[in-house]
Formats: C-alpha cells, structure tokens, sequence
C-alpha cells in the first residue's frame, strides 16, 4: 500500500514482483515519480489492486486513471472521494473518509490469508 510518491513505489514494485505479492493499493499515485514509471509497470502486475483519488485532485487523477487502464490486473477496483483529498488524506480518520477506509480493508482482507 501506498499514498502519492508511495503509491508510485508500490506499483513500480509491483510490477517487478510478480505473483509474489497478494494485492497492491495505489492512493493518488503519480505516474512518474524520481525515475519510476507506473504506466510500464502496470502493464506486468496481474495481482489485483485498489486504486483511490479525489476527484477533484487536480495534478495526480488522470494519472491513477490512466494507471489503472494499463494495469494488466482483471481485478482492479476504483475508490473515489468527491473532493481535492490526495495522498493519505483520504483514509486519515480525521479528515478521510470512512467509505475509502472500509474499501481498503475489506479489499486487504479479501486479498490476504488469514
């Protein structure tokens, strides 16, 4: 899981680990990011992965959708939150939103053994 610069480095990661990973969660991720591109990686990650932005987030919500529609995964859920909410802001308990939180749990606990 990762929020803005974060979200970027997972699924740059994500692209290299393969099916060694169970789930990737990509909050308002940039594209490109000091050298890592999420649209190429996307391309070869075939674990499924949440994708979450503000809509309203002017710089980095083209860029999670068009990440997405690369992203190889069949399972690629979409979690939006009406205004400028970027990074972790979405999921932050005092400012977030609580339909983002549970999204993201219950994608982890439907995509992790217990």
């Amino acid at each position: 899981m990762g929020a803005s610069m974060g979200g970027t480095a997972v699924m740059a990661a994500a692209g290299h680990l393969g099916g060694s990973i169970a789930a990737v969660i990509d909050l308002s991720g940039p594209a490109l990011f000091a050298g890592m591109d999420t649209l190429g990686a996307a391309r070869r990650v075939h674990v499924p992965v949440l994708f979450g932005y503000g809509q309203q987030d002017s710089e980095f919500a083209a860029d999670i959708r068009r990440v997405r529609a690369a992203t190889a995964a069949r399972d690629k859920p979409l979690v939006t939150v009406s205004g400028p909410a970027h990074g972790v802001d979405p999921v932050d308990p005092p400012a977030g939103y609580a339909s983002v939180r549970n999204a993201v749990l219950q994608f982890i606990r439907a995509n992790t053994h217990r």
